[in-house]
């Protein structure tokens, strides 16, 4: 697990494992059932992990990375909650002095991992093409069995768009990189299954020459793999550019051509 911890605090925390007394990162591993948002704290975890935190110090208003690696292999099949919390070994858990932990419920079984999505797109204003920029916005939902951490680092998943020139997709070369590759921001850092997100896309246009594009809206773990590359279905939105209008607002038409998830941004 890979990610970046702020500290929202009014005191700067000594990281570095130099010190006697420093911060960490930690998680607590626990059967599902025995903690919850309202109380996270419960003694013996069935796991319990550390992970240092990637600076010296953090004062307030700043962050820093972590890279947390946790061995499950040993656990029993079945639903559990990782409650990931920050940590001064042998003296207190952040959550005890009201800091709010972050639960992760995960499972762990002998059956594959499925990558499955779903994405809603915004009706009212969800597509508009402005001077410089193309922007969409919607709903993303996780309908694998895995929680899906968004965002940079090695495991972290994002919401790619990939525009190829071109009208059909059955005459596209996916071979050959897009003319352009953008990806969208979203709300949420982790997404349980059946979970959502809401997602952003602003898609500089200032490169763009006119023609008619295919958009493939995809998840993507970066320098790894994409989601449709495992068998999930991406989404396809067929879009005209041209540079004689400055902001107008685009609707989205399902077409029932395949592939499945086709559709057309007009006018």
């Amino acid at each position: 697990m890979d990610g970046v911890v702020t500290n929202t605090g009014s005191n700067s925390w000594i990281c570095s494992p130099a010190a006697e007394v420093h911060v960490k990162v930690g998680i607590r591993v626990y059967p599902a059932g025995l903690v919850s948002d309202e109380n996270p704290n419960a003694d013996n975890p069935v796991v319990d992990g550390r992970a240092p935190i990637e600076a010296q110090g953090v004062r307030p208003g700043k962050g820093a990375r972590f890279n947390l690696d946790l061995d499950i292999s040993t656990l029993p099949f079945g639903e559990y909650v990782g409650v990931l919390d920050l940590v001064v070994d042998h003296q207190l858990w952040f959550s005890e002095y009201g800091q709010k932990p972050t639960l992760v419920p995960f499972a762990h079984s002998e059956s594959h991992p499925v990558l499955d999505f779903n994405l809603t797109f915004d009706e009212e204003a969800g597509f508009t093409q402005k001077q410089n920029t193309l922007e969409f916005s919607g709903v993303l939902r996780n309908c694998g069995n895995i929680v899906l951490q968004l965002g940079e680092g090695a495991d972290g998943v994002r919401l790619g768009a990939q525009f190829y020139l071109g009208s059909d997709v059955a005459d596209l070369n996916l071979s050959e990189p897009p003319t352009h590759d953008v990806r969208a921001r979203v709300s949420e850092a982790f997404l349980l299954p059946n979970a959502e997100s809401r997602f952003e896309f602003i898609v500089p246009l200032v490169e763009f020459t006119p023609g008619t594009y295919l958009i493939k809206v995809d998840l993507v773990q970066e320098g790894a793999f994409w989601f449709s590359d495992r068998g999930a279905r991406p989404y396809w939105l067929r879009w005209r550019f041209d540079r004689t209008h400055s902001t107008r607002p685009l609707k989205i038409k399902w077409l029932d051509d395949p592939p499945d998830r086709m559709a057309e941004l007009a006018a």
